[in-house]
C-alpha cells in the first residue's frame, strides 16, 4: 500500500449495504465527500486512508489494525446496541449473531477508535451506561436529511390517510407483526385510514402473517432510489422501532 501525502483519503471497511439506514447514510456521505474532493478507498484499494470511518461494526479488524499502526485515524459512528435477542424468544443462531455484532462494535469502540460519533444522545447514554465512557473524544451528530430528494407533497391529501412502515428488515419480528395487526384492526377496520403499506425485507413468517390482513399492502424490498417517491405517497409514518436510536 502507498500513502498519498498530497491528498486526503477516507476509508470504509465495507461498501454500503444494499438495504437499510446504515447503507443509505454511507452512500449519501460518500457522495458529499466526493463533491469536496476526498478520495474514497476500501480494504482492497492500494492506498492507505488518511482517516477511516466505521459505520456500526466490522469484521475487518485486521485492516483497521494495519492502517492504525501506520498512522490512519479511525472515527467510529455508533447506532444503538443489539438487544432484542436478549428479551425475545428467538433462535440460537440469531442470538449468537447479535452478540457477535455487539462484540465487534465494542472492540472497535474501546480499542481502535480515535473519535466516536453517536447518532443521538440516547445512543451515547445507552453505550456509556452499558459499557463505560471511552478515553477518546466523542460527539453527537444527528442524521441529516437530503431535502432535495426527501421533500413533502406539493398538495394536501383528500380522504383517509395512508400509513407507511419502512424498515430495512422484518425477520420473524412478532412484536412488529402484532403492532401492524392492531393498527390495521383499530384504524383501517374503522375507516380512519385507507391502508398500511409495508416496505422492507420480510422473513417468511412476517410476509405470511401480514399479507392476509385487510388493508395491509406488502411491497417488500424496493430500490433505495424509489424511497422518496414511496414516502411522499403516504401521509403517516408508523415507526416500528421500540428503542428508536
Amino acid at each position: 500500500m502507498t500513502y498519498k501525502k498530497n491528498s486526503v483519503t477516507v476509508g470504509f471497511p465495507h461498501r454500503a449495504q444494499a438495504f437499510g439506514g446504515p447503507g443509505s447514510f454511507q452512500i449519501r456521505l460518500i457522495s458529499e465527500l466526493k463533491t469536496h474532493g476526498f478520495e474514497i478507498v476500501y480494504p482492497n484499494s492500494k492506498t492507505r486512508p488518511t482517516v477511516i470511518l466505521i459505520v456500526g461494526g466490522t469484521v475487518r479488524l485486521d485492516w483497521l489494525l494495519w492502517c492504525r499502526a501506520r498512522g490512519s485515524r479511525i472515527v467510529h459512528r455508533l447506532d444503538g446496541i443489539n438487544w432484542r435477542h436478549r428479551v425475545l424468544d428467538c433462535s440460537l443462531r440469531y442470538k449468537l449473531r447479535s452478540e457477535t455484532r455487539n462484540g465487534l462494535i465494542r472492540v472497535a469502540r474501546n480499542y481502535l477508535a480515535d473519535e466516536i460519533i453517536y447518532q443521538s444522545y440516547f445512543v451515547k447514554n445507552w453505550w456509556e451506561t452499558s459499557y463505560g465512557r471511552p478515553n477518546v473524544n466523542t460527539a453527537v451528530i444527528y442524521n441529516s436529511v437530503d431535502i432535495g430528494d426527501f421533500r413533502p407533497k406539493t398538495s394536501c391529501t383528500h380522504g383517509a390517510p395512508l400509513l407507511i412502515c419502512a424498515e430495512a428488515r422484518l425477520i420473524d419480528d412478532h412484536i412488529s407483526q402484532e403492532t401492524i395487526k392492531h393498527v390495521a384492526k383499530s384504524l383501517y377496520g374503522e375507516g380512519i385510514i385507507k391502508g398500511i403499506r409495508i416496505v422492507g425485507e420480510l422473513g417468511e413468517s412476517d410476509r405470511s402473517a401480514l399479507s392476509g390482513i385487510p388493508g395491509v399492502e406488502v411491497l417488500g424490498s424496493v430500490p433505495r432510489e424509489s424511497m422518496p417517491a414511496i414516502l411522499r405517497e403516504a401521509d403517516i409514518f408508523l415507526n416500528l422501532d421500540v428503542n428508536a436510536a
